[in-house]
C-alpha cells in the first residue's frame, strides 16, 4: 500500500483543508465527493477501493487528481461549460407576445404553437414556454353575449327584487318553453358502463318525432309545474297559463318571469292578461334570458334526461319527462344565485375600455352594482371608499370631477351564473339608477323592521 502514498502528496494545509470539506454537511456534495477522493489517493488507496467506497469511476478518479496536481485546491472547482445561450431573450419574448396576438398571413384564424414557432425562427418548445408565462392562448375561443336593450338596468332590478323580496301573499313563477325535444331512439344496442369503459351509445338513431316542453318553476320552493304539447303556440301558451293560475288561486298576486318570444306577445296573450288583473308579466331584457331561473332547470333536465335518454316514441318521451317532474319536486329547492368571479369581465368593444364594478354608497349605480351588491354585499367601506378604490356618492350627479375623473369611459360589467352581460358606461347612467336605490333600500329597510334581529 506505501507505492499508493507516493502518488499524491499534500502539504498540511491543504490536507486540513480538505478534511474540512469532506466532514461538511452544509457544502454542496460534488465538494464533498472531491475532498474525500483527493484524500483517499493522498493516504495511499487504490483505484478499485476507491471506486467501490465512493462508487465513481477510474476516469473519474484520473480527472480529478490530475486537475489537483496541476492547480491543488482551486483544481477542484467545477468546471461546467454552462448551456448555450438562450435564444429566447426577453426582446424574442416580447415579440413572439405581439405576433400571437396579430392574424397569421396565411389566412388561418390564428397561430398553432408550430407555425408560430416556424415564423419567428425559435424552437416550439420556447414558443410554447412563452405562451404558458404570458397566458395567452390562441388554440381557445371564448364567447360572450351583449344586451343592447336600452332598459336593460330596470328590467334587470325588476326581475332581481322578485328573486329576492318578492312582495307578500304573491307568487313568483319563471316561466319558459323547451321547444323541438327529439324522441331519439337508438338502433345499435346501447354498451352499458364497466370499469375503465363509460356507457357507449351507437352512431345511428331513429327520431321518432318531437315534442315542446311547457315548464314553470317556483321562485320560493323550486318546484318545477311542466306540460308536454305537441307545438308552441300562442293558444299553447295560454293554455298551460290557465293551468298555472288555477293552481295558484291563493296567491293575490302572479308575477310571471319570462323572456321576448313572440307567441308571449300575442293579441291572445293580452287578452289573457286583461281577464286575469292579479296575473303580472316580467320580461327579461332581449339577450338575456339567463335571468330567467327555469333554464338552470332546463339544463339540469336536459343533463339528467334528454341527452342520453332513448325514446321508443314520442309518447314515450313525454311519459319520461312527467316522470323526471314528479320525482324532481320531493327533492326540489329554490336556486340561490351568486356573482363570485369578478376576473370574468370583458372589453367594451365599442369604446375599448375594461368593465369595472363600483358599489356607491351602500346604493345601487348600474347594472353591474345591482348584481354585486345584491349577490354579495359589497357596501363601501368606512372611508367613504368602495372596494375598487372609488369615492363613493348617492348619485352620478354628486359625484366631484376628481372622483368621476377614473369612471370615465368605463363601463360596469358582470358575470351572473354562467353568462356575461353588458352594461352601459357609467358617465351615461339613466337618473333611474337614484330611484331604483331608494327602492331597493327601503324594501331593505321595511324587511329588517318586519324581521327585527335577535
Amino acid at each position: 500500500m506505501a507505492r499508493y502514498g507516493e502518488l499524491l502528496s499534500l502539504t498540511e494545509e491543504q490536507r486540513q483543508e480538505l478534511k474540512r470539506w469532506a466532514q461538511s454537511r452544509s457544502l454542496p456534495a460534488g465538494d464533498v465527493f472531491r475532498a474525500r477522493l483527493i484524500l483517499a489517493l493522498a493516504d495511499g488507496m487504490s483505484y478499485a477501493a476507491i471506486k467501490l467506497s465512493l462508487k465513481t469511476t477510474a476516469p473519474t478518479i484520473s480527472r480529478w487528481k490530475q486537475r489537483f496536481q496541476e492547480s491543488g485546491l482551486d483544481g477542484l472547482q467545477p468546471q461546467h461549460k454552462g448551456s448555450k445561450p438562450r435564444t429566447a431573450t426577453p426582446a424574442v419574448q416580447a415579440k413572439v407576445c405581439r405576433k400571437v396576438q396579430q392574424k397569421p398571413k396565411d389566412g388561418s384564424t390564428h397561430w398553432s404553437v408550430r407555425k408560430l414557432a416556424a415564423e419567428m425562427g425559435v424552437s416550439k418548445s420556447s414558443v410554447h414556454r412563452i405562451l404558458a408565462q404570458a397566458r395567452l392562448q390562441p388554440h381557445r375561443l371564448d364567447r360572450y353575449m351583449m344586451s343592447n336593450d336600452p332598459d336593460f338596468e330596470a328590467k334587470a332590478a325588476d326581475i332581481i327584487g322578485l328573486y329576492m323580496e318578492p312582495p307578500q301573499h304573491a307568487a313568483v313563477f319563471c316561466v319558459d318553453e323547451k321547444t323541438a325535444i327529439q324522441a331519439l331512439d337508438r338502433l345499435d344496442p346501447v354498451l352499458p358502463l364497466s370499469p375503465g369503459r363509460a356507457e357507449r351509445h351507437g352512431f345511428e338513431y331513429f327520431r321518432h318525432g318531437t315534442l315542446s316542453l311547457y315548464a314553470a318553476l317556483d321562485v320560493k320552493t323550486g318546484k318545477v309545474h311542466g306540460k308536454t304539447t305537441k307545438r308552441h303556440t300562442s293558444q299553447d301558451f295560454i293554455s298551460f297559463l290557465s293551468e298555472l293560475v288555477s293552481g295558484a288561486r291563493s296567491a293575490k298576486e302572479i308575477h310571471i318571469v319570462l323572456d321576448n318570444l313572440s307567441a308571449h306577445k300575442t293579441t291572445a296573450v293580452f287578452q289573457f292578461l286583461t281577464e286575469h288583473p292579479k296575473v303580472k308579466f316580467h320580461f327579461t331584457p332581449t339577450y338575456s334570458s339567463w335571468l330567467n331561473q327555469v333554464e338552470l332547470w332546463f339544463a339540469k333536465i336536459e343533463r339528467d334526461l334528454l341527452a342520453r335518454g332513448i325514446f321508443t316514441s314520442v309518447a314515450d318521451l313525454g311519459r319520461k319527462i312527467r316522470k323526471y317532474i314528479r320525482a324532481y319536486a320531493k327533492v326540489a329547492r329554490p336556486f340561490r344565485w351568486s356573482y363570485s368571479d369578478p376576473t370574468r369581465r370583458i372589453a367594451n368593444p365599442i369604446a375599448g375600455t375594461v368593465h369595472y364594478c363600483h358599489v356607491l354608497d351602500n346604493t345601487i349605480c348600474g347594472s353591474c352594482s345591482i348584481l354585486r351588491h345584491v349577490h354579495t354585499g359589497s357596501p363601501a367601506g368606512r372611508n367613504g371608499r368602495s372596494k375598487t378604490g372609488v369615492r363613493t356618492a348617492r348619485s352620478k350627479r354628486q359625484l366631484s370631477a376628481e372622483d368621476r375623473a377614473p369612471l370615465q369611459g368605463r363601463v360596469a360589467c358582470t358575470r351572473w351564473h354562467s353568462q356575461r352581460e353588458y352594461c352601459r358606461p357609467v358617465e351615461d347612467l339613466t337618473p333611474y339608477s337614484v330611484g331604483l336605490a331608494r327602492r331597493l333600500r327601503k324594501r331593505w329597510s321595511d324587511r329588517r323592521h318586519r324581521h327585527p334581529p335577535p
